[in-house]
This record gives structure tokens, C-alpha cells and sequence, in this order.
């Protein structure tokens, strides 16, 4: 998957976010924050190569940054998210 196809689906994420009720304007730049740190991250890696590790070693190197631990369980609950809505792009794809 390019870097292409990664910011092509992080807009689409983005898009959706906005559509649905009740997530104010900075819940969903803080998603886009949270998300394009973690692509940094991981470094252009293919999304359907990531595995737990890189998740394990993501986490690691938040908290050696001295974030909060809300900080951390925000940044990964974006994750969670975003990596949902892969699956359900998927789905649909099939």
C-alpha cells in the first residue's frame, strides 16, 4: 500500500468522522493528529503489514515521550477507530 492509498483512506476516515453527529471539530483533528503521527511511525509501512509489535512498540515509544496515560488511551482509541474502519472498508470491498 503507497503513502498514497494511506492519506487517500486517512481522508475518507476523515470524511466520515465529519459526517457523523456529535464529534465536535477538535475530536476530529485530534484523530487526524493522532493518526498521521502514528503513519509517521510506522513509516510508510504497508497497513495489512502492520501486526501487533508495531502497535506494542508505537505504545512504547508514547510513553517514552512522558505522555499521560489518557493521552496514550486517546491516541490509541484513534487507532482503534481508524483500524475499524479499514475492516469495514474491506468488507465492503468483498
Amino acid at each position: 500500500m503507497t503513502s498514497n492509498k494511506c492519506i487517500e483512506l486517512l481522508l475518507n476516515f476523515i470524511q466520515i468522522l465529519k459526517s457523523e453527529e456529535g464529534l465536535s471539530k477538535n475530536t476530529i483533528e485530534s484523530y487526524q493528529i493522532d493518526l498521521n503521527l502514528f503513519f509517521k511511525f510506522i513509516k510508510n509501512k504497508d497497513l495489512t503489514k502492520i501486526q501487533e509489535k508495531d502497535i506494542k512498540l508505537y505504545i512504547n515509544s508514547l510513553y517514552k515521550e512522558d505522555l499521560s496515560t489518557s493521552t496514550v488511551s486517546r491516541k490509541l482509541s484513534s487507532l482503534k477507530k481508524f483500524f475499524d474502519f479499514l475492516k469495514s472498508e474491506r468488507s465492503e470491498e468483498r
